[in-house]
């Protein structure tokens, strides 16, 4: 008995399932625009600062008391002016070397960190899985967006007074600045 045929070639298939898997890395709305800033931005030639120590890493993470995020997926997140909006999440790393806290946008969040070798642009990175103080916030969606960025970051830079956080040698995930800025 010859092989049944589907009424759908297998390539329309295969594009159907990888579009319906995948995750955009514009905005929420996954707009083509914000594809393409974002894929402008990634390429980007890469930056030859020399490599440091993990001494001097956890220096540079720590000389500001927190980190305020400026860039998220290659998308701008504008400093809160009005009180209606909800705050910009926030990173600050201990001098021991071993703990993060911050502000996530809704909820307060805490865990470990630990920095691996130093690369010829700054230093590998982990975290650990965050413990978060939850609280109910109405549409606040940047929370869940950082959260997924500090998951996946295997890599952390300081760049001209700005923290970056990436995964694997592509362009940064997450950028932020001293929160006092």
């Amino acid at each position: 008995m010859p092989p049944r045929r589907l009424p759908i070639p297998p390539v329309w298939l295969a594009a159907l399932f990888v579009a319906c898997t995948t995750t955009t890395v514009g905005s929420a709305d996954g707009t083509l625009a914000d594809d393409v800033a974002y894929a402008a931005h990634a390429t980007q030639a890469p930056d030859t600062t020399p490599p440091l120590d993990p001494d001097s890493t956890i220096a540079l993470l720590t000389a500001p008391a927190a980190w305020r995020l400026v860039q998220l997926r290659g998308l701008a997140v504008p400093a809160t002016a009005d009180r209606a909006e909800p705050p910009v999440p926030t990173i600050a790393f201990t001098r021991d070397g071993q703990r993060i806290a911050g502000f996530g946008g809704c909820n307060r969040y805490a865990g470990r960190y630990a920095l691996g070798t130093a690369t010829g642009d700054g230093s590998a990175l982990r975290f650990s899985p965050l413990t978060i103080a939850p609280r109910t916030c109405p549409g606040v969606l940047i929370e869940n967006e950082f959260t997924q960025v500090l998951e996946l970051v295997d890599h952390v830079a300081v760049r001209a007074g700005a923290l970056e956080l990436s995964r694997a040698h592509m362009p940064p995930m997450a950028r932020f600045v001293p929160a006092d800025r």
